[in-house]
Order: C-alpha cells, then structure tokens, then sequence
C-alpha cells in the first residue's frame, strides 16, 4: 500500500506533530507501507536516516512571522505548492491530510478529489468547533479588544469556511483523533469511521520528587498560545506571591502570547520565568528542576475534548501535575493520580492549589502511574491500528 502524508510539521522539527508523524511513519514502513511525506520546511534541514520506503518532500514556507494574519496566507499558498506537487507523485492508495493548519481543512477535500482517493483527514484539535470561540481570541488575559472590521471581517470568513470544513470531515473516509471524547462527538456529528490514535511517547522517562527547600517550582512546557490562556497561571503566582507563598513559575516555549505575558508579569511583579523553545535533549533538565507540571487550557467546549499533546509524557514522569483543564484531560489527570485539577481560567483556584502544596509539600509526592499507563496501548499497538484502518479505508474506494 502506498500513503501519502501531507503534515505541515515533520521531523526533525521539534514539536508534538513532528514526534508523533515521527513514529507513526517508521511504524508504517514496518508494516509494509509506502510513505510520501509533503511537509513544509522554514530552510534546509538534515534529515534523519529514514526506511527505503520513506521518502520525504519539503517545501519551502513562503512567509515568514507569528501573525495570525501571516500564517494563514502562508497556508494558503503552501496549500498550492502541496496540491501541485501531489499530483506530480506517483499516486497513492490513499491521502492523509493533517489539520491544524487550519486551511488544510479547506483543501483536504480537493486533494483526494484530484487524485480520486479516499481521504484520511488528521484532526488534532477541535476544528471547526473551535472557530466558535473566535470572540475571544483576542483575549490576551485582560478580556477581548474589539475591533470592529476585524471582527467583522474574522466572523464572515469563518461564517463560509466553517461548513467547507465540516463537508471535508463528513466526505473523510476515516477521520482520526487523538482523543476519546473528541472521537464520541465526531460520532455524534455523523463522521463515517472515526479512529481515536492518542499520542504516546517511546518510553516514560521517571524524576523523583526533589528535596522541597520551600519555594515551590512550577514549570510549563510548551505553546504559548492562544488555547492556554497562561495569564491565569501569571496571575496566580502573582496572588502566591502576594500572600506570603515563595514560588517560582517557569514558563518554557513561544507562541502568540508570549510577549502579552511579560508585559503582565512585570505589571504584576510575578515571579515568572520566561525561557524560550529548548532543543529536545534539554528537555529532561527542566522536568528535573520542577516540583510541578502544569497543564493549563482555557475554559472553552472545544478544549474539553481535547488532550495536551504532551499529558501522557508528564503524567509518566511521576511528577505532580498541576491541571487547570476540564473535560477529557482531567479525567486522564483524575484517573492516574498524576496531581490535582482545578478550574480552567481561574487564577485564584491555581493560587489555593500551589498556596496548599507550600503547606503540605509531601502532597507533592505521588504514586507511580506505571500500572496505569501500561493498560493503554503503545506506539507498535497504535501503529498496527492505523495502518489496517487505512488497508480498509483504501478497500472502500
């Protein structure tokens, strides 16, 4: 069988999809599977050995920048170059296309129409559902700023992008998530065949608690984006601060928010860190320095079916969690008794919870998650899984 992958983020880029397409693609050329991967590449990269039946295309992004106005005209023309060079490959059994981007939802539907294949459509996050909660984008942790042909503008084009979306889903012959109560909802909304693939690390890497020395270290790794709202986590070191408790916030990563952040932190005195993207190798150092790892989303629908690309990794690492979430990823939190959970978007429940772990710091210890984490399925389970529903899906063409 031959697959062709279309994912805007591939190894060896650090991030969660680059890992993830990382191993589900070794895992499909150990079955069997040939892999055309289109990807988009910021410059030049040294690619990693990959099987004789991987053979990676990249694409060289166009625009440069952080704008939310930036990156989807950048979509739109890569998703030009995409279409241009899938049909100069030899054709495949099957295509997968992977959202976010946003846009890769809007031609998703094209793509497999011109190549008359069925269509596997990747979805990582709640799209479109998502671009219900477009009011509050702009809400950088001091409520939305209106602005009136902006929003205008965002609330016609979501008003004709939303339902192409939702055709690309329903036209899908398989639609894959990585989230079980995202995977019942698309069930719900009529989706054909829906495949649930959570993402799963090679190996659990383990940290034992470190000697509590009475300032509590609070560490986030990851996006700083707009679904995190962190402004709640800034906030409340700002209120541990305030009353007495010694705590320091590290918040290790970039996104559209970062700079927003600072400025409140400064405004606020908060004792926050601010470091940026850390190569892959050093990631284990700041689990090491933390007391407490933080998992925060906002209090949107959409954020309560989806999982943290990154929550199976930290609950194995038998450090405390400190989950500001609700939904699906507090119930993986509940279930493993991998920490606490508090109500999304409220600053002042994340400060009671680190003001208590200050009191009682040996609630900072916890039991392994070992047990619970091996009743889920591994990478080569995962793996397997993937590629007889993709066998059936290009059996159904």
């Amino acid at each position: 069988m031959r697959v062709m992958l279309v994912t805007q983020h591939f190894a060896p880029e650090h991030n969660p999809p680059s890992f993830r397409w990382g191993w589900l693609t070794r895992s499909f050329a150990e079955q069997g599977v040939t892999v055309d991967v289109l990807t988009a590449a910021q410059s030049r990269v040294n690619d990693a050995p990959w099987p004789t039946s991987v053979r990676v295309h990249r694409l060289r992004n166009i625009l440069r920048g952080r704008g939310l106005a930036t990156r989807l005209l950048n979509e739109l023309m890569l998703a030009f170059k995409f279409v241009a060079t899938a049909l100069r490959l030899p054709r495949p059994d099957v295509v997968i296309v992977t959202a976010p981007p946003l846009g890769a939802m809007l031609y998703a539907k094209p793509l497999a129409a011109l190549l008359r294949r069925p269509l596997v459509l990747e979805v990582r996050d709640a799209w479109p559902e998502l671009l219900d909660e477009w009011p509050t984008w702009s809400d950088y942790g001091n409520g939305p700023t209106p602005r009136r042909l902006r929003d205008a503008a965002a609330q016609a084009t979501i008003r004709v992008i939303r339902p192409w979306m939702l055709a690309a889903r329903k036209s899908a012959s398989l639609v894959v998530c990585t989230s079980r109560t995202y995977g019942k909802h698309l069930e719900q909304e009529g989706v054909r065949k829906v495949l649930v693939i959570p993402n799963r690390s090679a190996t659990s890497v383990r940290f034992p608690p470190r000697e509590f020395d009475g300032t509590l270290r609070i560490l986030y790794l990851g996006k700083v984006g707009r679904a995190q709202l962190l402004a709640t986590a800034v906030r409340a070191a700002a209120m541990v601060k305030e009353q007495g408790g010694s705590i320091v916030l590290r918040l290790v990563g970039g996104g559209a928010h970062l700079v927003a952040l600072q400025r409140l932190a400064d405004q606020l005195d908060a004792p926050v860190e601010f470091l940026t993207r850390v190569p892959l190798d050093q990631v284990p150092e700041h689990y090491e320095w933390a007391d407490s790892l933080l998992v925060i989303l906002r209090d949107w629908e959409a954020m309560s079916m989806t999982v943290p690309s990154k929550l199976l990794e930290m609950i194995g690492t038998d450090k405390h969690i400190s989950a500001s979430v609700t939904g699906e990823p507090a119930r993986l939190v509940r279930e493993s008794g991998a920490g606490d959970v508090v109500e999304p978007q409220s600053a002042e429940a994340l400060a009671e919870l680190w003001l208590r772990l200050i009191r009682e710091p040996e609630h900072l210890r916890r039991n392994p998650a070992d047990e619970w984490l091996g009743k889920l399925r591994d990478q080569q389970t995962l793996g397997a899984l993937y590629v007889e529903a993709l066998r059936e899906a290009a059996a159904r063409r």
